[in-house]
């Protein structure tokens, strides 16, 4: 993390929190994700100078991203109930909830000090709890209602941490704040894709198969499994029990690997990364920083 962005971080936590319990804890949970080598408090800080940008504050607004990111982890930590190794699943509930609503303080008295719209940003934090609520409500079925939610879910949290850095540039032309939008969203959309790709062919809970979530890979797979792997519609339809679905562990290991549905995926991911590329190249951009931005989201897909 940005040394200057863990300085910010600090001082937000020092501002908005006096407990001393939940100072020390807070801090806690920013070093669990600096460890972690996120990449949105730089997405904040290359989407403000490429596009011409040179406040003072965006030091603030990338800690505010990185505040607001750790909030989401929590809430979808909490909901899944599948990653017990974090900090905030490890102390006392009510201690998380604190810090939750502490976060909330936080961004409500910084955002207009920034001159952030605090309405857009709303906005897209709606639109990523409406894509979390599909995901985890099961609503998801074909690869229409997984395009939507992703791009919901996902797509919004790039366009929210974006929006936080060119977001304080006043006279950015609506043209080029569209194309960031979409750019962001695809952007989101080629990171779920990796995530659902690496996690239909892992075998532990973080499985999306043990889930019966309906990622694209899955829903691929679903297509054609009545004829050449019944065990996995039976399972998805709940005629059969995990335990049953898990004693064929190997051979939905193999139809994975053998159905084309990591390939396919792929290609889909290949067709988002062809669109971005189109993005930048009609943006007028500002080195060192735009090949900064796309060394952090659209090499990765150039290189898989």
């Amino acid at each position: 993390m940005n040394e200057q962005v863990q300085k910010e971080l600090d001082t937000l936590i020092d501002k908005y929190v006096g407990s001393t319990e939940l100072n020390e804890l807070f801090k806690q949970f920013i070093e669990q994700k600096r460890k972690e080598q996120t990449i949105w408090a730089d997405l904040t800080i290359y989407s403000h100078r490429m596009l011409g940008g040179d406040s003072t504050q965006i030091y603030r607004a990338a800690a505010l991203t990185e505040i607001l990111l750790l909030l989401l982890d929590i809430i979808d930590d909490l909901q899944d109930q599948d990653n017990h190794s974090m900090p905030w699943m490890e102390c006392p509930p009510a201690y998380t909830l604190n810090i939750v609503l502490s976060i909330f303080v936080a961004l409500i008295g910084e955002l207009g000090e920034l001159s952030i719209d605090s309405s857009k940003a709303s906005a897209l934090l709606m639109k990523s709890i409406t894509g979390q609520q599909a995901d985890i409500s099961r609503s998801v079925v074909t690869e229409e209602d997984y395009v939507k939610m992703v791009f919901n879910k996902s797509g919004s949290l790039l366009q929210l941490a974006c929006y936080m850095g060119y977001g304080m540039i006043h006279d950015l032309d609506g043209q080029l704040e569209e194309l960031m939008n979409e750019l962001a969203g695809i952007i989101g959309m080629m990171s779920q894709l990796e995530n659902d790709i690496r996690d239909v062919v892992r075998w532990d809970k973080k499985n999306d198969i043990w889930q019966r979530k309906h990622t694209l890979p899955i829903i691929y797979l679903l297509s054609f499994s009545q004829e050449d792997f019944p065990i996995l519609s039976q399972y998805y339809e709940a005629t059969i029990s995990e335990q049953q679905f898990l004693e064929h562990k190997k051979e939905c290991l193999d139809y994975i690997h053998s159905s084309g549905c990591l390939e396919y995926s792929r290609v889909i991911q290949s067709l988002y990364l062809d669109r971005a590329k189109e993005i930048v190249a009609a943006l007028t951009l500002i080195d060192p920083w735009k090949q900064q931005f796309e060394d952090i989201t659209l090499t990765p897909y150039m290189e898989s």
